[in-house]
């Protein structure tokens, strides 16, 4: 999602100086969050090229490429997370108080490995609903964004 917003948003139309998106998740429920930093002017017309973004990934998934890349993304991420002790400590101690049990790194592995494409359409189809969005502006803007 990142890619794609950078690469749209900023790149091709110059409307975000940043522009990212991240999870936060929790054991029961969780977010997806798109940051954007605007300069006001541009603010409604990056609101609504980002709507674009989000519909596309909505109405149009992703590319094989994209999933093998980012499935590879995560791996690799959790292997360089275990050359930082700190990392490994936070990743640990947050999966003990969460789940109650020690964190399989294998097991995570195999995890990732069999997630599926379709798994994946089924993850952007609740992610990117969009009876569940939320909107918030922070800076000098005159009027709120339309949900």
């Amino acid at each position: 999602m990142s890619s794609r917003l950078f690469q749209e948003v900023r790149e091709k139309l110059g409307l975000a100086y940043s522009v990212y998106s991240y999870v936060s998740a929790f054991q029961e429920c969780g977010s997806l969050v798109i940051y954007a930093g605007v300069n006001p002017a541009s603010a409604d017309k990056a609101y609504e090229e980002i709507g674009k973004v989000v519909a596309g990934m909505r109405e149009n998934g992703i590319t094989r490429d994209e999933f093998l890349r980012g499935r590879e993304q995560m791996k690799s991420s959790m292997l360089f997370s275990q050359e930082s002790t700190p990392s490994q400590m936070l990743l640990y101690g947050k999966y003990m108080l969460f789940n109650d049990q020690i964190f399989d790194f294998e097991g995570k592995l195999d995890a990732i490995n069999a997630v599926s494409e379709e798994d994946v359409r089924e993850a952007i189809a609740l992610t990117f609903d969009e009876s569940q969005k939320a909107v918030g502006a922070v800076g000098n803007t005159d009027k709120p964004f339309a949900l």
